[in-house]
């Protein structure tokens, strides 16, 4: 049986999205642990880590996950960039050991023109580094939508950043609309099947569940409320159904809008999943 939940706001403290996810009848919630546009930040403090542990050990909460902010790029060639990028993973491994989360999902960034194998083995360095000092997540590396310069749009080279990287504690993160936006027609059972395959069942257990607002092959990265978008309710039914999905952590970083509230959408998801 698959967990579910969507991202959620630390806005008031850090264990009020503990609350907030299970008002929603989540069983599964991400967050951001700090600003996820600046680089500054203040360390968790040991009453806001007990706090947050308290409030998941008597929750309807099993699985948890940090995604890292949007400044880093491990792909980068500039080397101020690329040893900022670093610190703020470290630092995020760090403060999830202290919140005791589960997973860190990260982007993995753009090569700035510097080319496909350049920008793959900055990833690898950078990642095999803090995998090393890992006490407790596993970080997830998120497959993105074929932006330009982008790096980790296929499965074969997120596989292959993996074998270079050479730990278990490092796995995947499927994102749906990231998938549909680089090519991949996740309408069709079959086209999910290898992308299981080709990154390994066992190495990709949360997904990011998220219609898709532009075309299959857009290249854009714009999230829609499921069943709102390119990808339908129709391409979200096969999915779920799949039985590559069974047992995985998904998670909605859909829109809050007028389509349809957040309650509402995890109610559709898990109708579509029975």
């Amino acid at each position: 049986m698959a967990f579910l939940g969507r991202h959620l706001s630390i806005s008031g403290s850090i264990a009020n999205s503990v609350s907030a996810a299970e008002e929603l009848g989540c069983t599964a919630m991400q967050i951001f642990t700090r600003n996820p546009r600046g680089w500054a930040t203040n360390p968790v403090s040991d009453s806001d880590a007990k706090a947050f542990r308290d409030a998941l050990s008597t929750s309807s909460i099993k699985k948890t996950i940090s995604h890292l902010p949007y400044l880093p790029n491990f792909a980068t060639p500039k080397e101020s960039l690329y040893e900022l990028s670093k610190r703020s993973l470290d630092d995020e491994a760090e403060r999830c050991g202290k919140l005791g989360i589960d997973y860190i999902v990260m982007h993995l960034g753009s090569h700035m023109g510097k080319g496909r194998e350049f920008g793959v083995d900055r990833v690898s360095s950078a990642v095999s580094e803090a995998a090393k000092m890992l006490k407790g997540p596993m970080i997830l590396l998120e497959n993105q939508s074929a932006q330009l310069n982008s790096i980790g749009s296929t499965t074969e080279e997120l596989a292959e950043i993996r074998d270079r990287i050479g730990s278990k504690r490092v796995g995947f993160c499927l994102d749906t609309c990231h998938a549909f936006a680089a090519g991949y027609d996740i309408r069709k059972e079959e086209v999910v099947d290898t992308i299981f395959k080709s990154l390994g069942k066992e190495n990709v257990p949360v997904v990011h569940l998220n219609d898709a607002k532009f075309p299959i092959n857009s290249h854009r990265d714009r999230h829609e409320n499921i069943g709102f978008g390119e990808i339908g309710r129709k391409g979200f039914d096969a999915l779920l159904h799949s039985a590559d999905i069974s047992g995985k952590t998904l998670i909605l970083e859909t829109p809050v809008g007028s389509n349809i509230s957040p309650k509402e959408e995890i109610s559709l998801v898990r109708k579509l999943m029975e």
